[in-house]
């Protein structure tokens, strides 16, 4: 189930994904959201925002492109990561 859009950008801070008490329910059931991570060069920022994911979400990093090597930052940090071709935040999403 993907319920949680996140952009990465300069500076980039995960403070919440979830109100506590959803996340709760969420594991009570088994089930956690996907995280969908855009993402265009931004191989400097992930490891500090997948390193913050909380236990059992499910980051997917989708890369638009980038040139300097996001795809493999996300992938050693866990990550699923998906190519998107087609250039801009909505075609990464």
């Amino acid at each position: 189930m993907t319920i949680a859009i996140a952009e990465c950008a300069k500076g980039f801070e995960i403070v919440s994904l979830l109100p506590s008490a959803s996340a709760a329910r969420l594991r009570d059931t088994g089930t956690m959201p996907d995280v969908i991570l855009p993402a265009l060069n931004e191989a400097g920022a992930l490891p500090l925002v997948l390193g913050a994911m909380p236990a059992g979400y499910r980051a997917i990093v989708v890369d638009n492109g980038s040139t300097d090597g996001t795809a493999d930052v996300a992938l050693a940090h866990g990550a699923t990561v998906v190519h998107e071709k087609v250039k801009g935040f909505g075609s990464a999403c």
